[in-house]
Formats: C-alpha cells, sequence, structure tokens
C-alpha cells in the first residue's frame, strides 16, 4: 500500500479491478466473491497467562506470513501447553511449571516475528528504482542468505553441571522410518501422542532404570523404545534407513529423552540415563504415587 492508499480503497471493485488487469485478469476471467485488504502486524502479548487463563497463537502474537510461520508458531504453542496441561491436572505436576510455557516460546516466537518483519522487506519494496535493483540482482542469480532459523528451546532441558546443553538437547528429536510388525513409517505413527519417550539404538532404557525411576516415568507417561539395526531381535523397532543410527552417531550418543512436543530434554550415553531421569522428575516436581511400579510401557509390536 502506498503512502496515498488507505485500506477502505481496497474494499471497492474497482480497485480489485485494477490491480488484476496489471496481470491481464478480466471479469471474463473470475468473479469476485470477496475482497479484504490485509494489513500485515507484528505483536507479541507481554503476558501469556493470568490465572487459569492462557494465550496462544494469534491471541499472543502475530507475525507477517512471509516465512510462513504465524500458524505454525500457534501450533507449537499448542504442543508446548498441552502436556503441561496434562500433568497438572492429573495431579502429577504442581502448577509451577506453567512458568515454563511462555519462558520456552516467547523467545522462539520474537525470533520468527523479527525474522519474517525482515523477510517482508525485500518484496514489499515500493521505491521504483530499489525494486528494479533487486529484480536485476535476481536475475542475475544473486540470492540473499538465509537466516538462522530458531531451533533451540529453553527451559525444562537436562544440563550439565556447568549449565551447559549437549546437543541435541532443546532440539527436535530425530524422525525416521522404521519397520514394525510388516509395517513401513515414521516411528510417531506408531506411538501414542502426548507421551515421553525414552529412545535408544543399544538396548531397552527401561532395563538400566530403578523402581522408584521406572514409578515416576510411568506416572508421567513414557514410552521405551529400542530401534535397533536389522537382526536385533530384542529391538523393538527396526531402524530401515540408518536414520537413528546416523543421527546417534553423529552427537556421539545412546539414549534421549524426548518431551511429548518432539524436543530432546536430554542426551547422552546410557550409564547417564538414570541422572537424566533424576533430573526431569526433579524439574516436573512429578508426585509418585505409593503402589508397584510399572517395569516401563515399551512400543513392542513384534516385527518381521
Amino acid at each position: 500500500m502506498f503512502e496515498n492508499e488507505t485500506p477502505e480503497d481496497f474494499l471497492r471493485p474497482e480497485k480489485a479491478w485494477e490491480l488484476l488487469a496489471e496481470q491481464g485478469v478480466t471479469p471474463d476471467d473470475v468473479e469476485i466473491i470477496r475482497q479484504l485488504p490485509y494489513v500485515f502486524s507484528a505483536k507479541l502479548a507481554k503476558r501469556w497467562r493470568e490465572g487459569r487463563v492462557f494465550l496462544m497463537g494469534d491471541a499472543a502474537h502475530t507475525m507477517p506470513p512471509f516465512m510462513g510461520q504465524g500458524m505454525c508458531s500457534g501450533i507449537r504453542d499448542a504442543a508446548n501447553l498441552n502436556w503441561k496441561l496434562d500433568l497438572v491436572l492429573r495431579g502429577v505436576s504442581g502448577p509451577e511449571i506453567f512458568r515454563s510455557y511462555q519462558d520456552e516460546r516467547f523467545p522462539h516466537v520474537r525470533d520468527w516475528t523479527l525474522i519474517s518483519i525482515e523477510s517482508g522487506k525485500l518484496p514489499c519494496t515500493v521505491d521504483p528504482q530499489a525494486a528494479e535493483e533487486r529484480d536485476r540482482n535476481f536475475r542475475a542469480g544473486w540470492l540473499p542468505p538465509m537466516p538462522d532459523f530458531p531451533k533451540l528451546v529453553t527451559g525444562i532441558l537436562h544440563r550439565g553441571v556447568g549449565g551447559e546443553l549437549r546437543a541435541p538437547t532443546g532440539e527436535l528429536a530425530v524422525q525416521g522410518r522404521v519397520l514394525i510388525d510388516g509395517r513401513v513409517d515414521l516411528l510417531d505413527a506408531f506411538q501414542p501422542k502426548g507421551k515421553f519417550v525414552l529412545l535408544s539404538t543399544l538396548a531397552n532404557p527401561a532395563a538400566l532404570l530403578n523402581a522408584h525411576q521406572l514409578a515416576g516415568l510411568d506416572r508421567l507417561g513414557t514410552l521405551f523404545t529400542h530401534v535397533g539395526q536389522p537382526g536385533d531381535e530384542d529391538a523393538d523397532a527396526v531402524d530401515i534407513d540408518g536414520s537413528y543410527a546416523a543421527f546417534f552417531a553423529r552427537h556421539g550418543i545412546e539414549v534421549l529423552v524426548v518431551r511429548p512436543d518432539f524436543y530432546v530434554f536430554g542426551a547422552g550415553n546410557l550409564a547417564e540415563l538414570a541422572s537424566m531421569v533424576e533430573d526431569l522428575l526433579g524439574q516436573l516436581q512429578a508426585k509418585v504415587s505409593a503402589g508397584s511400579p510399572e517395569s516401563g510401557t515399551r512400543l513392542r509390536v513384534p516385527h518381521s
């Protein structure tokens, strides 16, 4: 929209036909059903929670559409808050974990908003000379550098003694194709949604934990999965493409603790798993009920 134009101008049918005519489109080609100007905005709410009321999606933030991250950010909000609500409503965790909702989501949304604003400056150039130079550069093969996309979530994560994060902690977990019971699909397609996952390429993680740890994980709702190589009879799933083996080798790890929103809580060697689990239960203040602990729910389906 130029300085001499207003949003109301774009509600007039003649304005729409004027713009469409520049593309060779006439009333013989299309019928206008709905006409509405859209004004880009970038807003971030300062507070996303008040008592029992939470904001997410466009209620908490809006951003220009140039990186396609508006709705994606709302989905991430829901995925982040959903598992925390589940733990609190089931009495497993206290409401203190709700503080991590905005702490974890705000920086990520802020970064995507800034990236979207900067990305929009390129196609929305209104100065004719600047636009001509831009187009000339594109035709000559110039490509603007892509920004560093925000990847890490912060907050409920396992850290080293110095507060450091071991990769891929804070990043999205690996998602590869596996073979289970003669069927090939992404691992998530076989797993119930909203679960914590302990995943190893070497062994069943549950076998390395004590009764207290297993009881705590059982209350959280946890799956134990051994993704092995072809021929591994003890594996719950077969890593047919080698995605998991390559991911674990690249990071020098043997086990992942994955949150229900698919971010890695912690990663390390099998010998470090017990301390990671204790840290997870402590950060979530998970209350373990009395009674016999389960041995751990495995994603265990006979495979061929």
